[in-house]
């Protein structure tokens, strides 16, 4: 349940710290976004740490050995019982894995742009752009097709 809400908050909270401070979360930065994610991550991660800590103190009952309607009478009586301290460290933990994620996911697209670049400028001959028609030109078979795309020495 608490990885549910979390992913479904994320998003949003993400685009309200966006909001609330564009100069230093709302650039494209590396940085800014691993910031964005850690926060987000963070104060999302405590939130619902603390919201369903209640049913968690539930079912760890219960998975001990103590009966359902005692569990929940006990774990009634304190909702929020050691749920601040679940929080914070849930929260840090959630910030963190959001934070890096979003770092190594920079780092990934960055070599592989660069890796494209790279490929593209030792490409010689014809690119994948000559191959495709425009709209106007109508083809009546597909050999014709071939003949068009293709070198004559593929074709024998």
């Amino acid at each position: 349940m608490a990885r549910g809400i979390m992913l479904q908050t994320v998003g949003p909270c993400e685009q309200l710290l966006r909001v609330s401070s564009p100069r230093w979360l709302g650039t494209e930065d590396l940085a800014a976004k691993s910031a964005l994610s850690f926060l987000a991550g963070s104060l999302m991660g405590s939130f619902v740490e603390v919201m369903t800590h209640h049913p968690d103190q539930i079912k760890a009952m219960t998975h001990i050995g103590v009966p359902l309607w005692e569990a929940i009478i006990t774990a009634t009586k304190h909702p929020f019982r050691s749920a601040i301290w679940a929080g914070i460290r849930k929260g840090s933990i959630r910030g963190l894995n959001c934070g890096c994620l979003e770092m190594y996911m920079g780092l990934f697209e960055t070599a592989y742009r660069n890796y494209r670049k790279m490929a593209a400028d030792q490409q010689n001959g014809q690119r994948i752009a000559d191959f495709y028609f425009s709209k106007n030109t109508h083809l009546r078979s597909s050999r014709e097709q071939r003949e068009i795309c293709l070198p004559a020495c593929v074709l024998e």
